[in-house]
Parts: structure tokens; sequence; C-alpha cells
């Protein structure tokens, strides 16, 4: 009996100890929820475990497999003896259910559960943060989420506020829709998810652009197409977003690409370096911007254009065909060209400016035509043919074969020969001259296929080459050969050398003659004289060419002249104006001449022979006189507001040097709106000004804007003034002149206006008068001091001196030293006025009374004041001419009269 009790007692004391060992699962919860995607770390520990004691631990997954995988995704790891961990580094759908730690200790299993749930979270399928919906349709706005538990979906703008549910918009669970939805909708939309029981929100953003199908806005376009050149076709689309653009040829489904082509699918261009015959076809161009919408639907569109290319084919001349005949008979040009478009052919003929084209008549005896042909490859061929009905000889040479179409050019010649006998149409004369001691050329040319050759004759004899007389030479060119006949003409063969040589050309077809004069040459006739602009100094003579120039061109002409009565002859020489002159009368002028004296003036024309017969003439100068009038060259409105500078060309001097011009000018009142018709109503002031000889301008300052003015300049010499010229002219608009008045600076206590009103101040008045009186003062007392020998200087002289007042040796001495200082200079003065006019009064007797005319620029100027101080000296009083005269030619220009009365070379 007490050994049983004693086996029970054991008995429960070792299940008593069993049930204090167990398994702790940590975290230390029944059931565990976990979102998909975490990480899950479960420690299993055995408690109550002795220190002998050693587990043995095992994790089971849900689906009752153990975990024994020390790595991969799940998988198990200890860091003691008493503990497992279950470590699973992402959980996926599936990993839920029921998870079970067991554990053997001492041969007793003992083991402990945990429930895995897992929560997938907030998540969004297939819709995307940018939906691009068609314009003008009902769009779905896609925002597709999931959670679990199941998540409530509001919407608001991006501003935040609450989209309202109805009339355009329509809450989904999976979306939005928007009805004809349009540009105006483009913008941020908020999808916010909720899912209350997690306590789990997600805000997910959606840009809505409205997807704009593509439109075409004008027309594809091209460039032309030609083989073996670039070729480029362009296309015209847009829309949201912009399209892209693919390019098709005939039916093919493959879009073109390269090698050969190059897309520009942003720009929609197509290109082509290098286009062939084959490349003709019909080009479509697709503009697209579809796109994969949401739910498995499309956005956007497609639109197409195609055009027709036709490759052009550039024109080529295959083939021309020569041509030859006789004169007066027919025969035709041949030009055959390719192309595509079909070649326009013209004809031309070498040289000329004249073109022809197909089916057209070309000359009096030439007419084109032509045909038109398709060939097997879609080239067309044009034969062009230029017919001659009757061959002329002017019909020889090359003509250009031109065809031309849109694609390109091609240019060939052709040539054609007519034959025919000799003639001399390019002969260039058939009379020459020729004279004693002198070798002409006498040229015969003569045109002719085949080439002729040329003999020469005289009284049917044919002339031999190289002889004293006669020498021959020739020179060949095509279609045409020239002899050159040198005949020696000397003074004992003159009798018979002159008179008929036969020039006589000679090819296959045929001879012809030409008779060619050879005339004894002479001086030239009288020329025809006469004068014009005749001044006391000069005179222009007018030489017109005799009317028989002698057979010989006139070369130029030789002038004598001198004052009648005298032997004192000098010769001067003038060129003719050359063949193409207009005005072959030669001017030339006769300088440095007397005044109020009669000249023999004779004249010969000189050729190549000599010169011919004298022509004589008489003419006087005028007595020397007052200048001519000025001419002005000044424009009638001003540049400047407050100035004007009035020019004038320089006038003759009459014989006289210039002294100087006056310069009157006032303000005026005019009618009439062109400056050709200005008329003076009304005068105000006049204002004179001087002006020295040697100037042609000059300017007036000081005048009111936008105002008429009259100006007038008188030029004046020794003699007198000329008449006086005026002009109306108006000064610019702009600012007031230049001259104003300065008031004086106002007293401190005076206002600004009472300044004004008051004038000069007194203290001003008094110091002016103070300062006239001293000024006055000092003049009477130096004028005493000098004639009188008396005053405040005098006897601050005498006192310095120390001598009594009285006269002077000092003063004696400074009056008869400045005599004499004076008289030298009066003499230098009276010289250099003698210089200045250069007509110094030597009596000559075969010149008595005649005056000589002096530029305004050979001399020193004069001041106009010097005029009243200087006795004028008579227009009859005797001058002695220069030594020599000189002569101004200018065959080509009209020669005005001499301003300045200069010889020029």
């Amino acid at each position: 009996m007490d050994e049983r009790l004693n086996y029970l007692i054991l008995a429960v004391f070792l299940l008593g100890f069993v049930s204090c060992q167990e398994l702790v699962i940590s975290p230390k919860q029944d059931t565990l929820v976990k979102k998909v995607d975490e990480g899950l770390s479960l420690k299993c520990t055995v408690e109550g475990l002795t220190e002998a004691e050693t587990p043995s631990i095992q994790w089971f997954s849900a689906t009752g497999e153990q975990i024994t995988s020390k790595v991969g995704r799940m998988r198990v790891m200890s860091f003691s003896s008493n503990e497992l961990t279950l470590l699973i580094r992402k959980l996926v759908d599936g990993d839920e259910g029921q998870y079970t730690c067991k554990a053997t200790i001492s041969g007793n299993p003992i083991e402990k559960n945990i429930e895995i749930q897992l929560y997938r979270g907030i998540t969004i399928k297939g819709s995307p943060h940018l939906q691009r919906p068609n314009i003008n349709t009902d769009a779905f706005i896609e925002c597709d989420a999931d959670a679990n538990p199941v998540p409530t979906v509001h919407w608001t703008f991006a501003n935040e506020d609450p989209i309202p549910s109805g009339s355009r918009y329509v809450q989904q669970k999976e979306g939005l829709i928007i009805k004809n939805i349009s540009e105006e909708d483009n913008g941020i939309y908020y999808c916010l998810i909720n899912v209350g029981e997690m306590g789990d929100f997600r805000q997910y953003n959606i840009t809505v652009q409205v997807t704009i199908p593509p439109k075409f806005d004008r027309p594809a376009t091209s460039t032309d197409a030609i083989v073996g050149k670039r070729f480029e076709m362009s296309c015209y689309a847009s829309g949201n977003p912009p399209p892209l653009f693919t390019f098709f040829k005939d039916d093919n489904p493959n879009p073109l690409d390269m090698p050969k082509f190059k897309v520009d699918k942003t720009n929609g261009k197509l290109e082509a370096e290098v286009m062939e015959e084959m490349d003709s076809g019909k080009y479509k161009c697709v503009a697209s911007n579809e796109a994969e919408g949401v739910r498995g639907t499309t956005t956007g569109g497609q639109k197409e254009q195609t055009l027709d290319i036709v490759v052009k084919i550039p024109s080529k001349i295959t083939e021309v065909r020569d041509a030859s005949g006789l004169m007066d008979t027919q025969a035709e040009l041949t030009c055959i060209a390719e192309g595509n478009p079909a070649p326009d052919v013209t004809w031309k003929k070498f040289s000329t400016d004249s073109t022809f084209a197909a089916d057209s008549t070309l000359t009096q005896n030439a007419a084109s035509e032509f045909t038109v042909e398709e060939l097997p490859s879609g080239n067309k061929r044009v034969t062009s043919k230029y017919v001659f009905t009757s061959l002329k000889p002017s019909d020889t040479g090359a003509y250009t074969c031109t065809a031309i179409n849109t694609a390109g050019t091609a240019v060939k010649n052709a040539t054609l020969t007519v034959e025919f006998k000799p003639n001399f149409d390019n002969t260039p004369y058939t009379k020459t001259y020729g004279w004693a001691s002198h070798e002409t050329n006498i040229t015969c040319l003569a045109n002719g296929e085949p080439q002729a050759y040329i003999e020469w004759s005289r009284n049917d004899e044919v002339i031999a080459n190289n002889n004293e007389t006669y020498k021959i030479s020739s020179k060949l060119g095509k279609g045409y050969v020239a002899s050159y006949l040198m005949v020696s003409v000397k003074v004992e063969n003159e009798e018979w050398i002159y008179g008929d040589f036969l020039c006589t050309a000679k090819n296959g077809r045929g001879a012809s003659t030409q008779v060619i004069s050879l005339a004894k040459a002479e001086t030239p006739g009288a020329v025809i004289l006469s004068t014009d602009k005749t001044t006391p100094t000069s005179i222009e003579v007018l030489i017109t060419p005799p009317g028989n120039e002698g057979g010989q061109p006139v070369i130029d002409y030789k002038i004598e002249y001198n004052l009648q009565g005298s032997t004192d002859i000098k010769t001067s020489y003038a060129q003719r104006p050359g063949q193409d002159a207009q005005d072959q009368r030669t001017k030339a002028r006769l300088t440095d001449l007397m005044a109020d004296s009669v000249y023999m003036l004779t004249v010969r024309a000189r050729n190549a022979v000599g010169y011919g017969q004298p022509q004589t003439m008489t003419e006087q100068t005028p007595k020397v006189r007052k200048p001519d009038p000025v001419t002005f060259n000044s424009k009638g409105f001003g540049n400047n507001a407050d100035s004007y500078t009035v020019s004038w060309e320089k006038p003759l001097t009459g014989g006289r040097p210039l002294t100087g011009y006056k310069i009157v000018y006032r303000k005026v009142e005019v009618k009439g709106e062109d400056e050709s018709n200005w008329e003076v109503v009304r005068m105000y002031e006049d204002e004179n000004r001087n002006a020295p000889r040697d100037v042609t301008s000059y300017k007036i300052t000081g005048l009111v804007p936008d105002t008429f003015y009259q100006v007038e300049v008188t030029a004046i010499n020794q003699l007198g003034a000329s008449e006086s010229r005026g002009k109306i002219f108006k000064t610019s608009k702009g600012g007031e002149p230049l001259i104003e008045e300065v008031p004086a600076p106002p007293k401190p206590d005076t206002k600004p206006a009472e300044v004004s009103g008051a004038g000069m101040a007194t203290g001003a008045i008094i110091g002016t008068i103070i300062a006239i009186l001293i000024i006055l003062f000092i003049i009477i007392d130096v004028s005493f001091y000098f004639n009188k020998q008396c005053g405040v200087l005098w006897t601050l002289q005498q006192k310095l001196a120390g001598k009594p007042p009285g006269e002077s040796d000092g003063a004696r001495d400074m009056e008869e030293g400045d005599k004499e200082n004076k008289q030298p200079l009066l003499t230098e003065a009276k010289a250099e006025e003698v210089n200045e006019e250069e007509v110094p009064e030597k009596k000559n007797e075969a010149l008595e009374g005649v005056m000589e005319e002096m530029s305004p620029d050979e001399k020193e100027a004069k001041q106009i004041a010097e005029m009243a101080d200087t006795s004028p000296i008579k227009p009859d009083s005797p001058i002695v001419p220069q030594s020599e005269a000189t002569i101004i030619v200018n065959p080509a220009t009209p020669e005005a009269e001499s301003h300045d009365d200069k010889p020029v070379a």
C-alpha cells in the first residue's frame, strides 16, 4: 500500500513540473494584422526550463509545412537555445493564416498558435496620373482604389473644393465622369481614398488634359520632284498633344524610312536627297496623336492627306543634226529632246538676240515645226526642225537649240552651211584716197563657201605681189577672206597710179568681182568762222569743218591772230572733236587780248595731206566796262532757321579786277506758292554788307525763322558797280534768332516784372556816361598834344623831358619821322595798286586807248572801302599789252566765258 502511494505522489509531482514549462510567442497576440509588403517577425520562446533541459523548437507555416530554411523570404533563426524566430521579409497574399510553434522537452511535446491576417492597404489599379480624354465626350477619369476593408472615395478640385455630384459630374466607385468635357476642364483633380476601420487615407492626384484629335491646317506641300535632285514634302496639322507624322507610299503599309527617306515625325517633313524616276507615286501623310486611354479606350485620333508625286525628268537633248546646202535650196536643222514634262524647244542663231519657239516663223525663208511622242517609260520626246525654204549666204552659222521644262534646261548647237559663190557684202568701201609719199591700203573682203581666194588686177593685168609699187597680204576667217593691197604713191607715179582696181574672188561655186577706186586726196577746203562771247580781253572762235575735207578727215586747226596793223602774229592749234561728237564745231578761246582793239583771225584746217585754204575774219574786243551782273546758284529754301548762305558764280570783271561785292538784304512779304513764281509785295528795312572780291558766297546771320528775305549782290570794280541782281529766299522753321536781348539783373528788392519794365538801372547809366566823358577827354588831350602842343599829356612830356612848354624838337622830330615813315608806305601802296590792276599807264602809239580785262583771281583783293579813295581810270587810257596771248580749246564741251580770264592749257 505504501509503495503505491509513493508512485502516485511521484507522478503528481512530475505532472506539475511539466505543466510549468510553456511556449511564448512574441508579439503576445492571438491574432496579428499586418499589411501586405510589410515584414514580419515572430519569436517563439520556451519558458520554465531547467539548466539541464534543452528544447527542440519548430515553426510551421499556415499551410502546415515546417519552416526550416535559414535564408530566403521566409526563414528561421535562433539567438539562444530556448527560442526560435520566424522572419518573413515581405508579406504577400497567401501568407495569411495560423502559424504554429512546436517544442519538445524531455520527450514531452508542447505547441503555441498565432493567427496572421493580412491588410492589403490602399492600392490604385491602372489609373495613370495623367489622363487625356477626348474633347467633347463624356470623359471617365479613373481612380480605381482597392483596400480591405473596402475604402470610400471622394473627389475635389485642385483648390480642394469638393466636386458636386450630379449635373456634369458623376462620381462612381472606380472614377469620375465629366460630361461633354472641354479644355476648360483641364487641370488637377484630387481622388481622396479613406479606409475608416483602419484609419488609412491616401490622396491620389490626377492631371486631366483634354485631347484634341489632329486637324490639317492647310494642304500638304512638296517641292518639285526632279530626277537627281533633292525632294521635300511637308504636312501641316495641329492637335493636343501635337500629332506625330508618318509617311507612306502607294499601298505599302510600311512607313517610309531610312536610308532613302528621312522623316521628321515632329515637324511633318519627308526628305529625299536624290529622287529617281521610279519614285513617282501617291505619298500619304498621316498625322496621329492616338494614345491608350483608361480601361482599354483610345484617345486622340489621326488624319491623313495624299499627294500625287510625279518625278520630273530634266530636259535632255539626245541628238542634233547639222545641215548644209546650196544657196536658194532647202535645208533643215534637227533637234531631238526628251524630258517629263515635254520640253519646249526654241532656236536661236548664234550672236543674235532673236529667239524662235517651236511651230513659229523664224525668218522670211525659215520656219520651225515639231512633234511630241510619249515613250514607254512615260518620258516625252520632242523633235524640232528648223526648216529653211530658200537658203541664203547670211543663213550660214551656228544655231542654238534650247530645250526647257520645269525640271531643267539643255542646250546644244547645230551648224548650217550654205554654199555660195563669193560676194563683197562686207567690203568696207568702193573708193579710197592716196597722196604722194604715202602708202595707201585698199581692202577687199570676200564672203564665200567654200572659202574664196582673191587676186588683184588693173587694166586687165594681174598685179604682181611685192614690188616697189604694190604689196599684197591676206587674212583668212570663217566664211570669208580679206585681201589688202598696199599701194605706194610717189611723186613720179601720181600721173598714172590713181584709178580703178579690180578685186576678183573665186571658189568652187563661181567668181565675183569688185571695183575699188583710188582717188587723189587733197588738202581741206576753207573752214567757216564765227565768234561768240567776246570780252575786252578774250575772243571765243567757233570753227565749223570745211564742206570739202579733201578725202581725208580733218585732224586739227591752225589759228593765227594779231592786232590789226601789227606784224606780231601769234599761232595756236585746236583739235577737232571726235567723229562721234554731236557738235562737230571746235570752240577755241583766245585770251590776254587788248580791250577795244581789232584783231585779225586766220584759220586753216589740216588733214593727212596738209593744211588747207585759209579763212580770215576780224573781231573787235569791247572797251573796259563795269562788271557783269552776278548769277546766283544758291537755293531758295535755306537749311538754317537763323542764317542763310547766298552763293553766286564769278561774274566777268569787265576788264578791271573786282574790288569786292556789295550785299543788301531785307525782310519781304511775297505771294506765290512755288519758288519759281515768288513775287515781292512788301519790303522792310535794308541791311548792308560788304564782301571781299575773292569770295563767291556770303553767310547772312541773325535772321528770323520761317521768313522770306530778298538779297541783292552787286559786283564792283574801279569803273563802278554791276547791275544789281536779287534773289528771294526763305529760312527754315526753327527756334528764335540767335540775337536776343538779355535784361539787366534785378535788384534784390525788385520783382522780375518790375525789372523788365524799368530798363537799365540808374547806376549803370551814370557809369556809362562817366566812361564816355573820360574817353572824350583822352581823345581831346591827345589831339591838343599833336596839334596845339598843350594839354595834360603835353605838360607831362615836357616835365619828364626837362623842357619848357612851347615848340618841341621831339614833337617836330616825331612829325617828321612820321612823315618819312608814311611816304614809303604810300609809295608801296601805289605800287601794289598798279600791280593789282596790271594796267600801267605806259603809252604805246599803235595801241593807244586799248584796255585789258583782268580776272578776279589774278591779283590781290582790294577792300571795297578803297574805291572811294582811288581815282577811276578812264576807259580810253592807253594800256600796254602783255607779251603773248594764249588759247583755250575745249572741242567737246561748249566753253562759257572765262570768269578768271586766265589762259588754260
